[in-house]
């Protein structure tokens, strides 16, 4: 497994979920002090955060309730347009996943997380500098 590398600062990772349930598990499993998670409830907290701290990666519910997922993406991206963007669950039709890469989101892991897969991607995107698509259709 690979493992995070050594940054100047810890890396914050933004939680965009009504039920964030899985991400306490993501945390302990991704075994580092260096990282910080804020979560958001919603897509109010979630563009809240994303102006005012410097996020290195979002993970976003494909299901969030007022905007949706790919409408919040380009929001953020409005602010943070480099931020690498993993969607969890989401429609699975193949336009919603064209448009999902078109707008640079590296996976789309559904619903309910493999937490292996989860981590592990994650990692790999934290890692890497130049953009790669890292695109799963199942778990």
């Amino acid at each position: 497994m690979e493992t995070m590398r050594q940054t100047e600062r810890n890396v914050r990772i933004l939680v965009a979920d009504r039920q964030a349930d899985w991400a306490r598990t993501f945390f302990d499993r991704l075994n580092s002090p260096a990282v910080d998670i804020r979560f958001a409830g919603d897509e109010r907290q979630g563009l809240e955060i994303v102006r005012n701290e410097s996020v290195d990666l979002a993970l976003i519910a494909g299901d969030l309730p007022q905007v949706g997922a790919l409408e919040f993406i380009r929001r953020i991206h409005w602010h943070r347009v480099e931020m690498p963007v993993i969607v969890l669950g989401g429609e699975h039709n193949r336009r919603w996943m064209l448009e999902a890469l078109r707008m640079g989101v590296r996976t789309v892991i559904p619903k309910p997380v493999n937490m292996t897969l989860l981590v592990d991607i994650s990692i790999k995107v934290l890692n890497t500098q130049q953009r790669t698509d890292f695109f799963y259709e199942g778990s």
